[in-house]
């Protein structure tokens, strides 16, 4: 049907431009004057413009929208890095630094800073695990920007070791950082066995 229309559009165009250019050796100043059936057919050309541009509009915002899904389906962010040594207790709070990456889809996780940065606006889910022991505390702090929003830890004692963690949910706009502080005069183990752990991944794009 779309495509009669556009044809009879096509020849009505091309009638138009023929009574156009024949008309052209009238003396100027003189009105063109049109039969009922001409002048009803150059109407009728009328609505079909206005009716052809409505549709394209409607075409071009599909195909945005279209791109738009597409965009968010290529989006993919999952990480899972490990800290490679003993850290602590030290003066004061520090920024874990988890050196050994497991995965890091997207890139969005700097095993240089310890920051992740959010690629994209959507929810993401983190989760920080440790070991630690012996006579030292630990507690370990997960921030969104400079906030605090999770925290875990373990108590001193006298021999041992015990192993603990926490998990967050967490709505992110594109640029938001999220990383784990270790506290002062605190410690985690660290190294080949991949005990201490910071883990996150995209659950949905906004």
């Amino acid at each position: 049907h779309f495509f009669s229309v556009f044809l009879s559009l096509v020849l009505c165009l091309l009638f138009y431009n023929a009574l156009q250019t024949a008309d052209t050796g009238k003396a100027a100043g003189k009105e063109l004057l049109c039969s009922p059936d001409l002048c009803e057919l150059q109407r009728q050309l009328s609505i079909m413009k206005d009716n052809l541009g409505t549709l394209q509009s409607q075409l071009n915002d599909t195909k945005n929208q279209l791109e738009k899904l597409r965009s968010r389906e290529r989006t993919k962010v999952a990480f899972s890095a490990a800290l490679d040594r003993n850290t602590g207790p030290d003066a004061g709070d520090n920024i874990l630094v988890y050196r050994t990456v497991i995965t890091n889809i997207g890139n969005a996780y700097n095993n240089n800073t310890g920051i992740f940065t959010a690629p994209v606006a959507g929810v993401y889910f983190f989760t920080l695990f440790f070991r630690a022991g012996q006579e030292n505390t630990s507690t370990l702090m997960l921030f969104k920007n400079n906030m605090a929003v999770v925290t875990t830890g373990d108590y001193s004692v006298a021999n041992g070791a015990d192993d603990g963690g926490n998990g967050v949910t967490l709505q992110l706009q594109q640029g938001d950082q999220v990383y784990v502080f270790l506290a002062a005069a605190t410690h985690v183990w660290g190294g080949g066995n991949r005990y201490t752990t910071f883990s996150g991944f995209l659950l949905s794009q906004e």
